[in-house]
């Protein structure tokens, strides 16, 4: 936080923004599909639940091409970020990068987010294909390593707030 952040907050805060423009719980399989409907379970709740808190609209797309987020969405998203101490940007710039979400970072700063769920979530993709396809040792231990290194992140957010 100290190193990273400080000396360079508004290159972290426009990393985080990244995510946002291309969050992965805002793109989803063909509608036609079951990992369309677990994306569904999974990720719909959380999308809507941070459009209710942060008072923004995310674009959803089946598929992988690119689809921008209203310009009002992102700046909205700034200031929400910009509140935040170079500790919980720190923390929240791991954990978009592990879940490839911003979304799901931001999930984490409520008091009663559950970081492993948050994290399954994020990984619902990789799960799925590792249900069809069978699971790899390997693969296994890096998504357990990147569990870990999720739940210290939040740990670290948590440990870090400022006392009322």
């Amino acid at each position: 936080a100290r190193d990273v952040v400080a000396p360079d907050r508004a290159g972290a805060l426009a990393k985080l923004l990244g995510y946002a423009e291309t969050d992965t719980l805002c793109y989803r399989a063909d509608p036609d599909t079951a990992l369309y409907q677990r994306q569904l379970q999974l990720w719909e709740p959380l999308v809507l639940a941070a459009e209710e808190r942060l008072g923004v609209s995310f674009e959803r797309v089946s598929g992988v091409l690119y689809r921008a987020q209203r310009s009002e969405t992102l700046e909205t998203l700034q200031k929400a970020l910009q509140i935040h101490d170079i500790f919980a940007i720190s923390g929240l710039v791991t954990l978009a990068s592990l879940s490839s979400s911003l979304i799901t970072a931001l999930s984490t700063l409520e008091p009663d987010a559950d970081a492993a769920a948050l994290f399954t979530a994020a990984n619902a993709e990789e799960d799925w294909q590792a249900e069809l396809w069978g699971w790899d040792w390997m693969a296994e231990d890096n998504r357990a390593d990147r569990a870990k290194t999720f739940a210290l992140a939040v740990d670290f957010i948590r440990a870090a707030k400022p006392v009322s």
